[in-house]
């Protein structure tokens, strides 16, 4: 499984907007902690959304090996292999590419 984090505007005190998202700044939706500024009275809706469906997506890979099981509420996450590159793209509205490359 591969993901990539593309979830900006963290909170109103979060990092400078120039930095948009960088390393780590998965962090504070994983754990939905205080995370260099963030807190979750800060969260938009949009924000909320993607820090539960990242928590449960880490509760169920840990539990099941996989992160949207069978009967799961959650977007599809399909395994990330050579032949089909599937990235789940974590930002609202979280959604899968299917070949993701960084540029």
């Amino acid at each position: 499984y591969r993901y990539v984090f593309n979830q900006t505007d963290l909170s109103n005190s979060g990092p400078p907007e120039h930095l948009k998202v960088f390393h780590g700044s998965d962090l504070g939706y994983i754990f939905h902690l205080s995370e260099g500024g963030l807190t979750p009275e800060f969260f938009t809706d949009e924000q909320e959304i993607v820090s539960m469906a990242m928590i449960d997506y880490w509760i169920n890979f840990a539990k099941t090996g996989n992160p949207s099981p069978p009967g799961s509420s959650l977007v599809e996450w399909p395994k990330y292999s050579k032949d089909k590159q599937y990235t789940q793209n974590l930002k609202y509205p979280i959604h899968t590419l299917e070949s993701y490359r960084q540029e």
